[in-house]
């Protein structure tokens, strides 16, 4: 499938190899590698500068594939104090990759933005004004996910590639975002101690979803009812909202499933060979050593 060059006129698309030849689109700026959205070089030069941040906007922060669409659901709901499922897609609030300044500035108070960018990257003002949610994820389930998605999204261009070519780069870090722990720990070094912050796992979402809508709401000092949380619980579950949401924008593939796939914990264990779990852990166990933010949030790699 051949990309619209008007679309991406001031990005610099890359192809990057995986350890079987197979190659994906991405775009490349100021020496590191993102995703392909069209304008997204633009964005990032001369939006986030002019970026005005309000005190009642909600922030999803994370790796991709961690519960962005989630999360931002949830939130969605909570601040409207509505359980309705949004019929759009989270592209449409995600800042600055997605949508620029023309898409945010119009939308009403409270806005619940979405964003995949590490900290330095990140509108200044927002760090300190407005509400801070970072979801994270296994990265061996965030890997796993993220193969997916690469070969899902047409123009990633990425349908021949294969899990096997595909992991190297996962753990290597030459994908898009960079390394899984260097964004975890820088955003997790920000965030620690900020009271406007919260982390949450997606392992915790799974196990108790209607516990982390209430905590969720607490940090959003929004009230609500326990029937109305019970109610976004049971929207927000993955299969609902895999039922409920629309397809979203013409992005994906055929045979690709979207942004809902399989919203499981542990199926990287369907994936990883005995060698590339030891490997995966090789490495994760050397880098984690001279962290000190990603431990706390409890991931073994033994």
């Amino acid at each position: 499938m051949d990309l619209p060059a008007d679309r991406w006129s001031k990005d610099n698309l890359i192809k990057v190899p995986d350890a079987d030849s197979n190659e994906f689109t991405l775009i490349e700026y100021a020496g590191r590698n993102w995703p392909v959205f069209p304008g997204l070089s633009q964005r990032l030069e001369e939006d986030l500068a002019q970026f005005k941040a309000r005190p009642d906007d909600t922030w999803i922060i994370n790796w991709p594939k961690s519960g962005t669409h989630w999360c931002w659901e949830i939130c969605s709901m909570l601040v409207s104090g509505k359980a309705e499922l949004l019929q759009q897609s989270k592209l449409t609030a995600m800042y600055p990759e997605a949508v620029g300044n023309a898409e945010i500035e119009p939308m009403p108070s409270p806005r619940v933005l979405n964003t995949h960018v590490t900290p330095d990257y990140f509108p200044k003002e927002a760090l300190e004004n407005s509400k801070l949610i970072f979801t994270v994820r296994h990265p061996k389930d965030v890997a796993v996910s993220y193969f997916y998605h690469l070969k899902g999204i047409k123009f990633y261009q990425y349908e021949t590639g294969a899990w096997a070519g595909y992991f190297p780069v996962f753990l290597e870090g030459r994908g898009e975002n960079g390394d899984w722990i260097n964004h975890t720990e820088s955003w997790l070094s920000v965030l620690d101690d900020n009271s406007n912050a919260l982390v949450l796992k997606f392992e915790d979402l799974k196990k108790d979803l209607r516990k982390e809508v209430q905590r969720i709401a607490e940090f959003l000092e929004v009230s609500g009812t326990d029937e109305f949380y019970d109610e976004v619980a049971r929207l927000c579950s993955f299969d609902s909202m895999k039922e409920g949401k629309t397809p979203g924008p013409d992005i994906w593939r055929q045979e690709a499933s979207g942004f809902f796939r399989k919203g499981i914990t542990e199926d990287w264990k369907h994936h990883f060979t005995v060698a590339q779990n030891e490997e995966f852990n090789r490495r994760y166990r050397e880098t984690l050593k001279d962290t000190i933010h990603t431990k706390k949030i409890g991931y073994e790699f033994l």
